[in-house]
């Protein structure tokens, strides 16, 4: 008489399955075709519009790119304007983009860095040098904010009380379009 197998399934901890992500919150209330536009020709990216997110009542512009060269997705979500209060850290018409695949944290940090350092001069002979700081400059000028956001961590220092509320809320938020995109099947 054969010995029955035992198959034990392990499950990984949430922490993993984001590993390889990237969130960038752009401060802006520029249109996200425009900021989806800039974002392409600054980066050579490809990034084009997908159906909208249907999440709480509303409908959230997806933009999103694969690059097989560097086997990145990005995928840009704006949040509607009339979105509520919730999550004050990301305000209506603000947008996250979020970067997925084995280098998605140095790519983040380097956008992050090129939009709030002033834009070096490499070739100002080169019309699309020339293009690329223009851009850059005018989201300076509006001082136009970049912050990251770490999924999963525990925070090593504390918050007042509102702050940590706001960002279980922003948190949260973030989650629900995360698993509303593997849902729908939209990451790579």
């Amino acid at each position: 008489m054969k010995k029955a197998q035992k198959f034990t399934l392990e499950l990984e901890d949430d922490v993993l399955e984001y590993e390889d992500m990237a969130l960038l919150f752009f401060h802006t209330p520029v249109p996200g075709y425009v900021f989806v536009d800039d974002l392409n020709r600054l980066y050579r990216l490809e990034l084009s519009r997908n159906p909208d997110i249907e999440l709480r009542e509303l409908r959230w512009p997806l933009y999103r790119y694969y690059d097989p060269i560097a086997k990145l997705t990005y995928l840009v979500i704006e949040r509607p304007s009339e979105s509520g209060g919730t999550a004050p850290h990301w305000k209506e018409r603000h947008k996250l983009l979020i970067i997925q695949g084995e280098r998605a944290e140095l790519r983040a940090e380097s956008i992050r860095t090129e939009f709030e350092a002033a834009p070096a001069i490499k070739n100002m002979d080169s019309l699309l040098e020339e293009e690329r700081i223009k851009i850059l400059e005018a989201y300076q000028e509006e001082l136009i904010v970049v912050s990251r956001m770490e999924l999963g961590g525990t925070p090593t220092v504390s918050f007042p009380k509102k702050a940590t509320k706001e960002r279980a809320e922003l948190e949260t938020l973030v989650y629900d379009l995360l698993d509303y995109l593997d849902i729908h099947g939209r990451q790579a």
